[in-house]
């Protein structure tokens, strides 16, 4: 009995990290202490850093000969007694399809046809995102949206220096059009990004997350991060991707909405009441403050 009661809280625990992964992979574990710049060293402009990772990674024109993406490989999450296989469709200009997939709890779906964001829940059931929550989405639906910042965000900022798992980072604060202002850190020597922090939008409020893409490989001339490992609180996943694709030939409807969720649309369903999703404590670290490294 002891036994299913821990594996029961096991999965819960596992269902809400599943939903902050779903939140996280698309904005791309923690940061020391700041380190203070050198008397006689400016911080540069944070348009010099932004486009310096972009070129590092391949420059906007060999980013923009990509129009759509496949990963797919797994989700860790530690306790959790399975594997949890994960493949991400992604499509210019924001279109989104994720599916996860379990033995324990089956299959998990979120998208986006542009417009609609989505979700379809093995125990909550199917749900369309409003509000905060869809405005959140949107924004991390974009593609590539690193590479056309001066699009999407109205101000980016470099505010300091701080060490990122022993690596010196410019930290920068970048604030969307609409949303929460984020936390990006590049690393001083490579020019890479290892670290995002931000806020995400669950059903039981806001909470602080941390972001750590790493593992940068070539892939179609750009370099993109195989591994993105999320904290939130005390807890933590590492999505690891298997393999990345792009420009292939996908099937005409694959972003379009589910059935279940155009019956939402029209009325012909009932949304189920949000299932309650367990946030950090209030004390812990908001999103702007830095943390100390669990690991």
């Amino acid at each position: 009995m002891t036994r299913c009661i821990r594996f029961r809280s096991v999965r819960c625990q596992s269902f809400t990290l599943v939903r902050l992964f779903l939140f996280a992979f698309l904005l791309s574990c923690v940061a020391a202490p700041a380190v203070p710049a050198m008397a006689d060293e400016k911080l540069p402009d944070a348009a010099a850093v932004l486009d310096r990772f972009i070129e590092v990674c391949g420059g906007p024109s060999a980013f923009d000969k990509l129009h759509n993406r496949l990963s797919k490989g797994k989700l860790e999450i530690p306790g959790f007694p399975g594997e949890i296989s994960v493949d991400i469709y992604q499509a210019t200009p924001n279109k989104q399809y994720l599916l996860l997939q379990a033995e324990q709890f089956g299959k998990l779906e979120e998208g986006s046809d542009g417009d609609v964001v989505w979700r379809i829940h093995p125990q909550a059931g199917p749900r369309i995102e409003e509000g905060e929550q869809r405005i959140f989405k949107l924004r991390t639906t974009l593609f590539d949206d690193m590479v056309h910042w001066r699009e999407y965000f109205k101000k980016a900022e470099c505010v300091g220096m701080e060490t990122v798992k022993e690596k010196t980072c410019y930290k920068l604060v970048m604030t969307p059009h609409q949303g929460r202002p984020e936390r990006h850190f590049f690393d001083k020597e490579t020019g890479h990004l290892v670290k995002l922090g931000t806020h995400i939008i669950i059903e039981s409020g806001t909470t602080p997350i941390q972001i750590y893409p790493a593992d940068y490989r070539e892939v179609d001339g750009v370099l993109l991060p195989h591994s993105r490992k999320t904290v939130y609180g005390f807890q933590a996943s590492t999505f690891v991707i298997d393999s990345i694709e792009h420009n292939i030939d996908l099937p005409a409807d694959r972003f379009d909405l589910p059935e279940v969720i155009q019956k939402l649309q029209r009325g012909e369903l009932i949304e189920p009441p949000p299932a309650e999703e367990q946030a950090p404590a209030e004390d812990e670290a908001p999103a702007d403050e830095p943390e100390t490294d669990s690991e």
